[in-house]
């Protein structure tokens, strides 16, 4: 049984990139790394001279309408995503209750003292109708 093996090529300057780092793109051609990137910058610099639609922070090209002003810049929906995602609920309460270390148990305790005095509070004025 026979094996054909490709040869990859960089499609701008021919340079052969078997077992190399490469890129390839959208139409399936094959790109070295300095030549993907000077691409990569050409169609920026491209963009930013025709009012282009690249986004602020990931320099990935986008329609415009698939960018959102973000503070004073234009950001994809994922880079939003990156810039506002906070650890959320269930890290911060692991990290809360986690015993993590002498400032966790301090606001464990902190937390522990405040939902007593409003248990309290609750009971003396239920008490005092």
């Amino acid at each position: 049984m026979e094996t054909a093996s490709t040869t990859k090529l960089c499609v701008s300057c021919g340079k052969t990139l078997n077992g190399q780092k490469r890129m390839k793109d959208s139409q399936g051609l094959y790109w070295c790394i300095e030549c993907g990137e000077k691409d990569r910058q050409k169609k920026l610099m491209a963009a930013a001279g025709s009012g282009g639609n690249a986004c602020a922070a990931c320099g990935e090209m986008f329609p415009a309408h698939q960018l959102s002003k973000f503070g004073k810049e234009k950001l994809c929906s994922g880079c939003i995503r990156n810039r506002t995602k906070g650890p959320g609920l269930k890290a911060t309460l692991s990290g809360l209750f986690s015993g993590g270390g002498q400032a966790d148990t301090g606001k464990l305790y902190k937390l522990i003292g405040v939902m007593i005095v409003m248990i309290i509070l609750v009971i003396w004025r239920y008490a005092t109708l």
